[in-house]
């Protein structure tokens, strides 16, 4: 028999994660966790196995960027489909792509560059 796989602790503080940027508007920088727990895109493929691909890409954009850059993008006036695709390629490759990390997800900001 093998060995238990030990997991590290779930409780992170906010401070621990480190953030990368997406996307900026108006001055403001929109970021998720650089490392993304596995479990969100454990999540994203059970969302999009029951519910489809629209429904799993709005998880992970909600899960990693937050409710105030989704926000930002939907109610940006001229926000192309070009640039939109590659914001959405950016999280939801990023999100599928992790394997470890500390984030649960719940972390996200937004910082002014001013």
């Amino acid at each position: 028999m093998s060995e238990t796989i030990k997991l590290p602790t779930a409780k992170v503080e906010d401070g621990d994660i480190e953030m990368i940027d997406v996307f900026e508007l108006d001055g403001d920088v929109y970021q998720m966790p650089k490392k993304v727990s596995a479990g969100i895109g454990l999540k994203y493929l059970k969302i999009q196995a029951e519910r489809g691909p629209d429904a799993a890409i709005y998880y992970m954009m909600l899960e990693l960027l937050g409710e105030e850059a989704y926000e930002a993008l939907m109610e940006h006036p001229s926000l192309d489909k070009e640039t939109l695709d590659q914001i959405l390629e950016t999280v939801e490759s990023h999100g599928l792509g992790a394997s470890q990390g500390k984030s649960g997800g719940m972390s996200r900001r937004k910082r002014s560059k001013k």
